[in-house]
Protein backbone atom coordinates (compact mmCIF):
# COMPACT_ATOMS: atom_id res chain seq x y z
CA UNK A 1 0.00 0.00 0.00
CA UNK A 2 1.52 3.37 -1.00
CA UNK A 3 2.25 5.98 1.63
CA UNK A 4 0.65 9.42 1.68
CA UNK A 5 3.64 10.94 -0.15
CA UNK A 6 3.61 7.97 -2.52
CA UNK A 7 0.01 8.67 -3.38
CA UNK A 8 0.84 12.38 -3.79
CA UNK A 9 3.57 11.64 -6.28
CA UNK A 10 1.61 8.90 -8.08
CA UNK A 11 -1.64 10.87 -8.23
CA UNK A 12 -0.20 14.20 -9.21
CA UNK A 13 -1.93 15.76 -12.18
CA UNK A 14 -1.26 18.93 -14.10
CA UNK A 15 -4.36 20.42 -12.49
CA UNK A 16 -3.09 19.61 -8.98
CA UNK A 17 0.40 20.85 -9.79
CA UNK A 18 -1.12 24.10 -11.05
CA UNK A 19 -3.17 24.45 -7.86
CA UNK A 20 -0.04 23.85 -5.76
CA UNK A 21 2.01 26.38 -7.78
CA UNK A 22 -0.74 28.97 -7.54
CA UNK A 23 -1.12 28.45 -3.79
CA UNK A 24 2.63 28.88 -3.25
CA UNK A 25 2.68 32.10 -5.26
CA UNK A 26 -0.46 33.41 -3.52
CA UNK A 27 1.02 32.54 -0.10
CA UNK A 28 4.26 34.35 -0.93
CA UNK A 29 2.48 37.45 -2.25
CA UNK A 30 0.07 37.63 0.67
CA UNK A 31 2.88 37.29 3.23
CA UNK A 32 4.98 39.92 1.45
CA UNK A 33 1.97 42.26 1.53
CA UNK A 34 1.51 41.80 5.29
CA UNK A 35 -1.25 39.21 5.09
CA UNK A 36 -1.44 35.78 6.65
CA UNK A 37 -1.74 33.61 3.55
CA UNK A 38 -4.45 31.52 5.19
CA UNK A 39 -6.45 30.65 2.06
CA UNK A 40 -3.33 29.82 0.05
CA UNK A 41 -1.87 27.69 2.85
CA UNK A 42 -5.17 25.82 3.25
CA UNK A 43 -5.39 25.23 -0.51
CA UNK A 44 -1.85 23.83 -0.59
CA UNK A 45 -2.52 21.32 2.19
CA UNK A 46 -5.98 20.39 0.85
CA UNK A 47 -4.54 19.73 -2.63
CA UNK A 48 -1.84 17.45 -1.18
CA UNK A 49 -4.39 15.58 0.95
CA UNK A 50 -6.63 15.09 -2.09
CA UNK A 51 -3.70 13.90 -4.21
CA UNK A 52 -2.80 11.49 -1.42
CA UNK A 53 -6.37 10.16 -1.62
CA UNK A 54 -6.33 10.27 2.18
CA UNK A 55 -9.85 10.86 3.50
CA UNK A 56 -8.63 10.89 7.10
CA UNK A 57 -6.15 13.65 6.34
CA UNK A 58 -8.79 15.61 4.43
CA UNK A 59 -11.14 15.33 7.42
CA UNK A 60 -8.43 16.33 9.91
CA UNK A 61 -7.48 19.38 7.83
CA UNK A 62 -11.12 20.37 7.60
CA UNK A 63 -11.72 19.98 11.33
CA UNK A 64 -8.51 21.76 12.26
CA UNK A 65 -8.73 24.62 9.78
CA UNK A 66 -9.76 27.15 12.43
CA UNK A 67 -6.97 26.07 14.78
CA UNK A 68 -4.46 26.11 11.95
CA UNK A 69 -5.62 29.60 10.96
CA UNK A 70 -5.01 30.87 14.49
CA UNK A 71 -1.56 29.28 14.55
CA UNK A 72 -0.65 30.89 11.23
CA UNK A 73 -1.78 34.31 12.42
CA UNK A 74 0.36 33.97 15.55
CA UNK A 75 3.27 32.61 13.52
CA UNK A 76 3.45 35.81 11.51
CA UNK A 77 4.30 37.68 14.68
CA UNK A 78 6.98 35.28 15.90
CA UNK A 79 8.65 33.38 13.04
CA UNK A 80 9.90 33.97 9.52
CA UNK A 81 6.82 32.84 7.64
CA UNK A 82 8.62 33.05 4.30
CA UNK A 83 10.37 29.86 5.45
CA UNK A 84 6.99 28.19 5.03
CA UNK A 85 6.97 29.26 1.37
CA UNK A 86 10.35 27.56 0.92
CA UNK A 87 9.06 24.40 2.59
CA UNK A 88 5.99 24.36 0.32
CA UNK A 89 8.16 24.93 -2.75
CA UNK A 90 10.46 22.04 -1.81
CA UNK A 91 7.47 19.71 -1.31
CA UNK A 92 6.02 20.83 -4.64
CA UNK A 93 9.31 20.14 -6.42
CA UNK A 94 9.50 16.61 -4.99
CA UNK A 95 5.89 15.88 -5.94
CA UNK A 96 6.37 17.30 -9.44
CA UNK A 97 9.46 15.10 -9.90
CA UNK A 98 7.56 12.07 -8.53
CA UNK A 99 10.29 11.64 -5.92
CA UNK A 100 8.35 9.74 -3.24
CA UNK A 101 11.23 9.40 -0.76
CA UNK A 102 12.10 13.08 -0.89
CA UNK A 103 8.42 14.08 -0.72
CA UNK A 104 7.98 11.92 2.39
CA UNK A 105 11.08 13.40 4.01
CA UNK A 106 9.97 16.97 3.24
CA UNK A 107 6.36 16.42 4.36
CA UNK A 108 7.56 14.92 7.66
CA UNK A 109 9.97 17.81 8.11
CA UNK A 110 7.23 20.35 7.37
CA UNK A 111 4.94 18.76 9.96
CA UNK A 112 7.73 18.73 12.56
CA UNK A 113 8.65 22.35 11.82
CA UNK A 114 4.99 23.37 12.09
CA UNK A 115 4.83 21.61 15.45
CA UNK A 116 8.05 23.30 16.59
CA UNK A 117 6.80 26.70 15.40
CA UNK A 118 3.53 26.21 17.26
CA UNK A 119 5.40 25.17 20.43
CA UNK A 120 7.62 28.26 20.15
CA UNK A 121 4.61 30.50 19.62
CA UNK A 122 2.75 29.04 22.58
CA UNK A 123 5.80 29.56 24.80
CA UNK A 124 6.15 33.15 23.57
CA UNK A 125 2.58 34.25 24.24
Amino acid sequence: MPSCPGNCTDNRTEQRLLALRQSIEALKQDLENGGYGLAADSLFHKTIAEAADNSALISILSLCSELLSSSIELANAYVNTLDIVSEHQAMYDAIEQRNEKLAEKLIRSHIKRAYDRTKFIMAST
